[in-house]
């Protein structure tokens, strides 16, 4: 399991974000709510908590018809005093969950996973008229509900804790003297979302620019090479030996004895035929090779922006 936490600075978008938690699907049992007690004007002025204050009906006055809203009620934090909670971690803060030790905002928060000096940022500024919301999820889920409550504008523990340490605080301390808020806090820690006459809604004006990149494409050019045959002639002059027997008469050769004995002998003819031989001989050459080019091309295409129109009393319309 995870634990998603996140502070805002009224109650109306603390209420917005449990609301936004429970159409997710997070169970009652697996969200938590704790909110300085000056969100709700009947019980600002509580110091003490009695058990007969616990859950008196604040659910009810702070708008809070179902779900973990209607269980809200008064608990007394160590280091924070009275606030409006409801909830496992409010529980846990208070030292009543099962087999807790000791109570104490910052502990249960960095029990639940949150960074320590988050931590620290956060009860601040639920002392100082803030509200926090946490929710147990899936692991898996973590990153969905930190959308979902980040819908509602939580502060930046990192640049408030900055704000904080401009004016010398160092970290929460649960014995300090109990945090004594000007009227514009608590003003703004029930400031109504829907009703305020402040409350601004930021509409961001939002263009699209368009990027042309590249991207390579092949065409392969498929080479072949094979020999092929062709006929071809060459002459050739050849010589040929035929025998030739001939008689003639003849007074001048003197016989011997031998030319009356018996002989045999051969004569050999010779003809010549042709001897065909082949040699490769190179007598071109081709080249493969690429040839690089450039050129333009214009890409269109639309891209799209904000427009905001505001719509006067009269029927005029008039752009920002």
């Amino acid at each position: 399991m995870k634990t998603v936490s996140r502070v805002y600075d009224s109650y109306a978008q603390a209420r917005e974000g449990v609301c936004a938690l429970e159409a997710a699907g997070i169970p009652a049992s697996d969200i938590s709510l704790v909110a300085n007690k000056h969100v709700s004007a009947e019980h600002a002025d509580v110091d003490q908590v009695s058990d007969t204050a616990k859950g008196a009906g604040i659910g009810g006055v702070l708008g809070g018809g179902a779900g973990l809203l209607a269980g809200l009620g008064l608990l007394a934090i160590p280091g924070l005093g009275p606030v409006v909670a409801a909830g496992w971690l409010a529980a846990t803060a208070v030292g009543a969950a099962a087999g807790a030790v000791t109570g104490g905002i910052v502990g249960a928060l960095v029990d639940a996973g949150t960074p320590e000096e988050h931590a620290h940022v956060y009860s601040e500024s639920i002392r100082r008229g803030g509200t926090l919301v946490s929710a147990r999820v899936q692991d898996h889920d973590e990153a969905r509900i930190q959308a979902v409550l980040d819908k509602y504008q939580p502060i930046d523990p990192v640049a408030r804790g900055a704000e904080y340490r401009k004016a010398g605080w160092k970290s929460f301390d649960p014995k300090a003297a109990p945090y004594t808020l000007s009227q514009a806090e608590i003003e703004r820690s029930r400031r109504d979302l829907a009703h305020s006459g402040t409350t601004s809604e930021r509409i961001p004006i939002v263009k699209e620019e368009l990027e042309v990149g590249k991207r390579q494409t092949e065409e392969r050019v498929h080479v072949r090479v094979e020999p092929v045959e062709r006929r071809v002639e060459e002459s050739v002059n050849l010589k040929d030996e035929r025998i030739v027997v001939e008689r003639r008469p003849t007074e001048a050769y003197q016989p011997k004895e031998r030319d009356l004995a018996p002989r045999e002998f051969d004569v050999v003819e010779r003809h010549e035929t042709p001897v065909v031989n082949k040699r490769a001989v190179a007598t071109e050459e081709v080249v493969v090779s690429r040839d690089v080019s450039e050129h333009t091309e214009t890409v269109h295409d639309t891209v799209r922006e904000t427009k905001v129109e505001v719509d006067k009393p009269g029927g005029q319309r008039r752009p920002v």
